[in-house]
């Protein structure tokens, strides 16, 4: 039974960049305060968590709260490690930071834990492996935006709730005949630009605890121009499904007919504890490119793609440091 997207507190109001407002840039996650280190240093002395002395303080200008893992979450992980490393039918190697993720996300559910790591392993084998990799992450999303411009919009972090959100513009993917996504390579390239995404959406454990928000802009969808239910249940049975994470909330703006209709349809292949996540909203800004955009496409494409790489190198490098 795969325990996918935990459900969580809903992910609180439409995120609003700083810049729209003041000017000023936003979506860095906190600093660590000297309050925050003396709290961290007691629970690790009270050996009621367990933070790796080579990341006992962090790595950037974030906290080092973000990265405790509990006494029972390492128990999680160090059991769901030893059951995959039982399973004669896995051959590749998941690293301790996967294993932590996966005990955040599942819990106890070892056979959901082992159902993902075989869908990865599945996923690796039909589509050639991941380089899991700053560039080449920064090449997958830029390959995506080339593919499909507009599609993705915003990747900012929300201090209020302390998690990442990502916001999309579904009227700009395709998939009829004639269009870029039709095929295996269109459709692969959002499947690896959204599993990158997933990585910098939680590149620590407390982004893990917290979920994920994904705002969706809808005004205009039509399934003449755009893709039915295929192309998301191919997606989420294929890679969302199996990629560990817990959904905060799933905003879907200004949907009509058509747009309605998909994510009703979407409710057949998802759990129900992923489309009650589900939640119409109008946004008092316009369409959510008019806000996202703004000053220029150029300058939210680029501010995009950092903080999509700052959230990435935040990501490997706790993984590289971490063990169980």
């Amino acid at each position: 039974m795969n325990n996918d997207d935990a459900p969580i507190d809903a992910a609180g109001p439409l995120l609003v960049p700083d810049r729209a407002q003041n000017g000023e840039d936003n979506g860095d996650v906190p600093h660590a305060n000297q309050a925050e280190q003396q709290l961290v240093a007691l629970l690790v002395a009270a050996q009621l968590v367990q933070v790796p002395p080579q990341i006992m303080w962090p790595l950037g200008a974030y906290s080092v709260i973000r990265l405790i893992l509990t006494a029972q979450e390492r128990r999680q992980a160090l059991n769901i490690k030893q059951a995959v490393q039982n399973d004669a039918n896995i051959e590749i190697s998941v690293s301790d930071f996967w294993y932590a993720q996966l005990a955040l996300v599942d819990g106890d559910d070892l056979e959901a834990s082992l159902e993902r790591v075989a869908k990865l392993q599945w996923f690796q084998q039909e589509y050639g492996g991941i380089e899991e990799t700053v560039d080449c992450g920064v090449a997958v999303l830029r390959e995506a935006m080339d593919m499909y411009p507009g599609l993705f919009l915003a990747f900012t972090f929300n201090n209020v709730t302390g998690s990442y959100a990502l916001v999309i513009d579904f009227t700009k993917l395709h998939d009829k005949p004639g269009s870029k996504s039709r095929g295996r390579d269109g459709v692969l390239v959002v499947m690896k630009t959204l599993f990158f995404f997933f990585h910098a959406m939680q590149c620590d454990f407390e982004s893990m605890r917290q979920g994920i928000a994904l705002l969706l802009e809808l005004d205009g969808f039509d399934w003449k121009k755009n893709f039915g239910s295929s192309l998301p249940r191919r997606i989420y049975s294929e890679c969302t499904s199996m990629y560990p994470r817990r959904l905060r909330q799933c905003k879907i703006f200004h949907a009509g007919l058509f747009g309605n209709l998909l994510f009703s349809m979407m409710k057949g292949f998802t759990p129900s504890h992923v489309h009650s996540k589900f939640d119409h909203a109008i946004s008092p800004f316009g369409r959510l490119d008019a806000l996202y955009q703004s000053p220029s496409v150029e300058v939210a494409n680029d501010e995009l793609v950092q903080r999509f790489k700052d959230a990435l190198q935040r990501r490997f490098a706790n993984e590289a440091a971490f063990t169980l």
